[in-house]
């Protein structure tokens, strides 16, 4: 049996924690454990979870190649927005807008962050 002193025992603790919070950070996402005793109000058809995925997967690299581009997008609500897309990522496109104020001030710059499976149509201008 191995002997350690009080200090030697308290470096091993510390190495096991900081071992076990980067573990954590870099753990897949889970999904949420539904009990039975939770009622269900939503929940999304298999199909329909795959689809969106597939529509994510899909428009990722085609916005990719497309960054810093002069863009209309349109979404599944009939929304048009007009601008140069900055970003993307897994889940959104980020279109940087130039909005006028109706008051007649100075324009400004917002960063849209549009959800990628609500977009409709995208085209360049």
């Amino acid at each position: 049996m191995e002997k350690l002193d009080k200090h030697d025992k308290h470096m091993k603790i510390e190495k096991v924690e900081k071992v076990d919070k980067y573990e954590k950070l870099e753990a897949p996402h889970k999904q949420v454990a539904i009990h039975d005793h939770q009622k269900v109000i939503y929940k999304a058809d298999a199909n329909h979870a795959k689809h969106v995925r597939d529509i994510r997967s899909k428009l990722n690299p085609v916005c990719g190649s497309y960054m810093h581009r002069h863009v209309c997008v349109e979404t599944v609500d009939g929304h048009k927005y007009t601008g140069v897309i900055v970003h993307v990522d897994e889940r959104c496109l980020y279109l940087q807008c130039a909005w006028q104020d109706p008051r007649g001030f100075m324009p400004f710059n917002a960063v849209l962050p549009l959800v990628l499976f609500e977009l409709l149509v995208i085209a360049l201008l």
